[in-house]
């Protein structure tokens, strides 16, 4: 797994040798002291991020060819799309370049941002077809493939409801709230979301590292030392 990140940094330094403007923060005047602030781009969390995603991907991954469980491979494959989408910003240019003009265009709804809107339709539609990749189990019946699909769900749903929900209520705070401490309650909320979003990522790694532990002492017949 270390190895992996070693990869990882090595890639990541391929990218910003050849093209600078994939990887780069939007912020020429960025202070060493804004790395540590929990929605800093490229920042310390960000970064976090980034290795317990593709973990997770690696492990759930693992976890699938060594249970045989070849029918949830739309678990580890979410996982690596999460890690390309905050490593890319996918969805910024999605929502900028395609969905948001298109609500900006058709004016659906008189409530709420559209920018908000848009990243919630956005993120429906990945759902979408998470689900529909999901589906093969349950039509065969496969009780421990959907066991194992069920479980990383829990953990998908709990960095929606930080990443989606609870940056949405932020939102509609600054844009509607006229309370005195909307500033306070904003940032607040703001914090809520980066480090719940990071902390669900994190459980979900560690939970799939304690199952691929499982099976590789088992497999090669070695005790525990706890």
């Amino acid at each position: 797994m270390i190895f992996l990140i070693v990869i990882l940094h090595i890639f990541g330094s391929l990218i910003n040798y050849f093209n600078d403007n994939l990887i780069n923060t939007n912020n020429s005047d960025l202070l060493m002291s804004d790395l540590f602030k929990p929605g800093q781009e490229r920042g310390y969390f960000e970064h976090l991020q980034y290795i317990f995603l593709i973990w997770s991907s690696f492990l759930s991954a693992y976890i699938i060819f060594q249970n045989k469980l070849y029918l949830s491979i739309s678990v580890p494959l979410t996982y690596l799309f999460l890690f390309f989408d905050d490593f890319y910003y996918l969805h910024d240019g999605v929502l900028s370049n395609y969905i948001l003009k298109i609500f900006e265009q058709l004016k659906p709804f008189n409530f709420g941002s559209y920018e908000q809107i848009s990243e919630i339709t956005y993120w429906l539609i990945v759902g979408v077809v998470f689900l529909l990749f999901s589906i093969p189990p349950f039509l065969i019946n496969s009780s421990k493939n959907k066991k194992f699909i069920f479980d990383n769900c829990k953990f998908f749903l709990l960095m929606s409801f930080f990443g989606i929900f609870v940056d949405f209520f932020r939102s509609f705070l600054v844009i509607n709230s006229e309370l005195i401490l909307k500033d306070f309650f904003a940032k607040l909320f703001y914090f809520v979301e980066e480090v719940g979003e990071l902390t669900s990522i994190a459980i979900a790694c560690i939970w799939l590292y304690y199952l691929a532990n499982k099976i590789y002492l088992k497999k090669n017949d070695l005790k525990r030392f706890f």
